[in-house]
């Protein structure tokens, strides 16, 4: 996860068009349920607009997950908006280990 948030803080810009299309082609509710959620901590820097985040929660259901196996152990909190167990605190995870992004 650490190295996902680190090269996902370096992206400037993203094509939604483009991540929907690989979204749609996997057509996973897990998957548009992580996009949604890690995406949105990138939202302004990737320049991604409401209408990603909201075709991301047209294909979430009622079924609940957690972001990624282990995290149970973490004390996750539960993000409604995205139906998933989640960090309280995603992006401290780039901190950890003293590799501080600014």
């Amino acid at each position: 996860m650490k190295e996902l948030l680190h090269c996902l803080f370096m992206v400037t810009f993203a094509d939604e068009k483009k991540l929907l299309e690989y979204l749609l082609a996997y057509n996973s509710q897990f998957l548009y349920q992580r996009a949604g959620y890690v995406l949105s901590h990138f939202k302004k820097s990737m320049k991604l607009t409401e209408h990603f985040f909201s075709e991301c929660k047209i294909h979430i259901h009622k079924s609940k997950r957690y972001l990624y196996d282990g995290i149970q152990y973490e004390s996750p909190v539960y993000s409604g908006k995205w139906q998933i167990y989640v960090l309280n605190d995603l992006m401290r995870i780039i901190n950890e280990g003293g590799d501080a992004i600014v």
